[in-house]
Formats: structure tokens, C-alpha cells, sequence
């Protein structure tokens, strides 16, 4: 398995009003070795919607990795690592 140098993991709960302008700012980095993990931790609202809306039909669509968890929780780095082949692992998190 190819390794990838740098991964961004976002766990996303009801973030539609955030999340396009979060992968947008992925998209538009002059870095480009990485991949994007976006964790849907059960959310209620447009999120996942809003997610594919902003990667479907744009040059960066296969380098998201979209997880649903059935259960609210976070993955640790380690599963990370080992499940996706991660070298280094950005994690986004909205300041509350």
C-alpha cells in the first residue's frame, strides 16, 4: 500500500454552514502529496450532502476518504495510521 505523506482528518457533527469552506481550503493548498479523511459522527443535518456536493466533480474527488461512523467517537491516530497507511495526520477541528 502506497503511503501517503500528509492526511487531513476532519470529524465533522452538523457542520453544513463549515465544512465546504474547510475542504475548499484543502483543495486550494499548494502541497500535493495528501489525502483528506472526513469522519461523519452522526450528523442530523445537510453535512454529508454538503460534503459531496463540494468534492463531486472536481480533480480532488479520489483523494477524500468519507467514514460514517455508527457511533459518536473518535478514531485514535494509530487506527489511522495503520487502517489508511498515513504518515503524518492533520486533525481540523472547529474551534467551539
Amino acid at each position: 500500500m502506497k503511503r501517503n505523506r500528509f492526511v487531513f482528518v476532519t470529524p465533522v457533527f452538523n457542520e453544513e454552514d463549515f465544512i465546504s469552506q474547510t475542504i475548499m481550503t484543502m483543495m486550494s493548498q499548494s502541497y500535493n502529496d495528501w489525502r483528506a479523511i472526513i469522519i461523519n459522527d452522526l450528523s442530523t443535518d445537510n453535512t454529508v450532502e454538503r460534503i459531496n456536493n463540494t468534492i463531486n466533480n472536481t480533480k480532488f474527488y479520489d483523494r477524500f476518504k468519507i467514514i460514517n461512523n455508527d457511533t459518536r467517537s473518535e478514531e485514535h491516530t494509530s487506527e489511522l495510521q495503520s487502517r489508511f497507511g498515513i504518515s503524518y495526520a492533520v486533525f481540523c477541528l472547529k474551534k467551539k
